[in-house]
């Protein structure tokens, strides 16, 4: 045995010791080592909690920076724990106490409350294993805000839903902006069906995407036109090359977003018997759902060439009567009082091509008598 009194100085001053040492046995040095062992377990799990709990701490600080409020249900319990960013949320006050379940059903709007307790209860009771609903809840203050729910199902060791846990995130400005971007395309899409001139959209995957009132009679020979690839609508309707020339043209102003204006074509339908004049261009649009597309704007020429032509028909039938008669034709703009004479009228009159015809030419030409 050693038995020794002793001094250590410290840095903060001397201190004294009695020190007593024995030799123990081999039992009393594996026991003192299971001491040892297990006070090391302990330090390491007070270490590992502190880091859970810093962990834990960043998490909620992270949660809270990004909006987002922490919830609790317990599925034996059926009790409900709230962070207090989710009293915020709810725009309730946390001394109230954590709300109940029928609490919680009383602040969801009527029309998404049967939805999110049937989705909340799939999760409690094991039918599903995760929790995601998008509802609104209505504020003690009368507001009403959009709340995105996300949770997951925890098991115990025998596999029994035990609790869920999730967050809360306010998701009511990007609900406001989906809506306002879905009037905008509804607006957009609106304006090119009621036009009562030929427009129709090719999207940004090539499928035919809108026509308007103006050209439904150059589709309406297309089976399923609306939503089916542009390519094959186009050599449904025309001959080639015509057909693979389009096709280029509206792929290459898609990709590239150079506008392209074509001079007045006439063209052989493939899907009809019939030669059709147009005047069309194509531009780079961008759709609502922020997506590349092209707008092709085009006018029928058709009608009007099959007027121009009666219309050139019916003058070459009437100079044949002029010549065969021996007739002039003469024009006098009573407001502007300009005259025109055809060449029979001024040979009638004497009067060469280049003379300035007025009342008065006419007048000089007609005798006193």
């Amino acid at each position: 045995p050693l038995h020794r009194v002793m001094q250590l100085v410290p840095h903060d001053g001397g201190r004294w010791f009695d020190i007593r040492a024995t030799r123990l046995g081999d039992g009393f040095v594996a026991a003192w080592r299971d001491i040892s062992e297990r006070v090391r377990d302990l330090a390491r799990q007070r270490a590992a909690e502190a880091a859970l709990h810093a962990s834990e701490e960043r998490l909620r600080l992270a949660l809270s920076g990004a909006g987002a409020a922490v919830w609790e249900w317990d599925a034996r319990a059926r009790t409900i724990h709230w962070s207090p960013e989710n009293f915020a949320l709810w725009g309730r006050d946390p001394a109230a106490g954590q709300p109940s379940r029928e609490e919680w059903a009383r602040g969801i709007h009527p029309d998404d409350r049967e939805r999110a307790a049937r989705a909340i209860d799939d999760v409690l009771e094991g039918r599903a294993e995760e929790f995601r609903v998008e509802a609104r809840v209505m504020r003690p203050d009368g507001e009403e805000r959009w709340l995105l729910g996300t949770g997951k199902l925890l098991r115990d060791a025998q596999g029994a839903p035990s609790r869920i846990v999730g967050i809360n995130m306010d998701v009511t400005e990007r609900r406001r902006r989906e809506v306002q971007r879905q009037r905008m395309q509804d607006t957009f899409y609106r304006i090119i069906k009621n036009a009562p001139f030929g427009v129709y959209l090719v999207d940004a995957d090539f499928r035919l995407r809108e026509i308007s009132q103006g050209a439904q009679k150059v589709f309406s020979g297309v089976p399923d036109a609306i939503g089916r690839d542009f390519a094959e609508v186009m050599r449904f309707l025309w001959t080639e090359p015509f057909a693979s020339e389009a096709i280029a043209r509206f792929r290459h102003t898609l990709a590239s977003g150079e506008p392209y204006f074509s001079p007045s074509m006439i063209e052989r339908r493939r899907d009809v018997d019939a030669v059709e004049a147009y005047d069309w261009s194509i531009d780079r649009v961008v759709l609502p759902d922020g997506r590349y597309g092209v707008v092709c704007y085009f006018y029928d020429l058709s009608e009007r060439q099959r007027w121009e032509a009666a219309l050139r028909e019916s003058e070459e039938r009437l100079r044949l009567a002029k010549e065969a008669g021996g007739l002039g034709i003469h024009d006098y703009d009573l407001a502007s009082g300009a005259i025109e004479w055809d060449a029979r009228v001024r040979e009638l009159w004497g009067v060469d091509a280049d003379s300035v015809i007025t009342y008065a030419t006419f007048a000089a030409g007609v005798h006193p008598d």
